[in-house]
């Protein structure tokens, strides 16, 4: 009967354990560790919209939008690290007077891919 009794609580733990474990998003194969860790944050946090992956100067780089208040984007690279310009300005970013994107990342991005979008979480 003990046997039983066991068997039966570590079932009741494990369908437990199944049904409470984290919220997994459904991001694509292949994106880092800290984008998904960046994703969850602001999604939870901030009005984040969207999330695009591109090839930019031989780089995986990850285009965040944030449409609130005046439209924000930030561009950060597979270590969720700011992508900086030669002259160590940051690329992309989000300031009191709203947001600024180089025109060589526009004109020079390639490889558009989605990774997240706030309807389809």
């Amino acid at each position: 009967m003990k046997n039983k009794t066991k068997q039966l609580i570590y079932i009741l733990i494990s369908v437990l354990f199944l049904f409470t474990s984290c919220e997994k998003m459904d991001l694509p194969e292949g994106t880092p560790r800290s984008i998904k860790r960046k994703i969850k944050s602001d999604k939870e946090n901030t009005c984040l919209e969207s999330v695009y992956e591109y090839e930019y100067k031989g780089e995986k780089v990850y285009f965040f939008m944030y449409p609130c208040p005046e439209g924000c984007y930030i561009l950060l690279d597979e270590n969720a690290d700011n992508v900086k310009q030669t002259d160590g300005n940051t690329v992309c970013s989000c300031n009191w007077g709203g947001a600024y994107c180089s025109e060589d990342f526009f004109e020079n991005r390639s490889n558009e891919r989605i990774i997240w979008q706030k309807d389809n979480d």
